[in-house]
């Protein structure tokens, strides 16, 4: 995979999670009290064999930066390997991006001085452990100019932020509904695609020059509408889930108490990749008890 970089932006998707993002970002959230959110979407482009990986900061992002240091844990810490992308200030925005569009503009120096001829854009929120590899060589061999990575099990509880593929046979997408109340499909989007990263560079520049912000809204949806753009789907089947809300991060927790979820999450061969600390270990005594840990 020497011709796919990948980009992961952290977006600003923590209205419903209150004071767990007060001062970290979602995708410094701790998971099963060993892993970060981040460490799946690093772990999965490494199982993909992506070396070029840009991570796409907002605010309170110490933490974050903290854990992933440099990369060296996921491999990343080479001469072409993770990059740290920290927000573009200014009065207007503080730090924060009004939207896809905004983030991937920033960074246009980040996508013009990278080689590779295909980019993996994911966000932050979404846990899941995959290679992409599979829906990398479907993306080339269809000739599709975006291929969008969807679920049928994937678990969100925030209705706004859920979008939806209705996919054909021949895995070209027809619709896309965004926060639907009723979605009239069960595909939903991980925010996860594919695309050319010139191509890429382009609509994201076509787009902010015409005042748009939000990717999905104001790119994506217009053009499987109007058909200006080839869009593929293709469906993940691994375990998938949004960490959108306190409750879904709750849920998913207890979700890993399970010993088939935990399976299906940590096939083996391929593990998730985290930051080791080298703490004092618990001590178990003669009385002690412990039990679904």
């Amino acid at each position: 995979m020497k011709d796919v970089m990948g980009l992961i932006y952290t977006s600003e998707n923590d209205v419903h999670l209150g004071e767990l993002t007060s001062q970290r970002a979602v995708a410094a959230l701790p998971i099963a009290g060993r892993y970060r959110v981040i460490d799946f979407q690093l772990s999965s482009m490494v199982h993909t064999g992506i070396k070029n990986v840009g991570v796409i900061t907002q605010k309170n992002y110490q933490s974050l930066m903290d854990h992933i240091g440099s990369g060296r844990e996921w491999d990343l810490h080479g001469k072409v390997g993770l990059n740290i992308l920290p927000p573009y200030l200014t009065r207007e925005n503080m730090g924060v991006y009004a939207g896809l569009v905004d983030v991937l503009n920033s960074n246009r120096n980040f996508l013009r001085l990278s080689t590779q001829e295909y980019i993996v854009v994911t966000n932050s929120h979404t846990i899941y452990n995959a290679d992409f590899s599979e829906a990398i060589d479907q993306h080339i061999a269809s000739g599709a100019d975006v291929t969008m990575l969807y679920s049928k099990s994937l678990t969100s509880t925030d209705v706004e932020s859920a979008s939806y593929l209705t996919v054909g046979e021949d895995k070209v997408v027809t619709k896309m509904e965004i926060g639907p109340m009723v979605p009239n499909t069960e595909n939903a989007y991980l925010k996860v695609f594919i695309t050319k990263r010139e191509l890429l560079r382009q609509l994201v520049e076509q787009a902010f020059a015409n005042g748009k912000h939000d990717w999905s809204r104001d790119v994506l949806q217009p053009a499987i509408n109007d058909g200006s753009l080839k869009i593929m789907g293709y469906e993940y089947t691994g375990i998938a889930a949004q960490i959108d809300s306190i409750q879904a991060y709750f849920n998913f927790n207890m979700e890993l108490q399970k010993d088939e979820f935990r399976r299906k999450l940590f096939p083996a061969g391929q593990p998730v990749y985290t930051k080791v600390r080298d703490d004092m270990p618990a001590r178990y005594n003669e009385d002690g008890k412990a039990s679904n840990s």
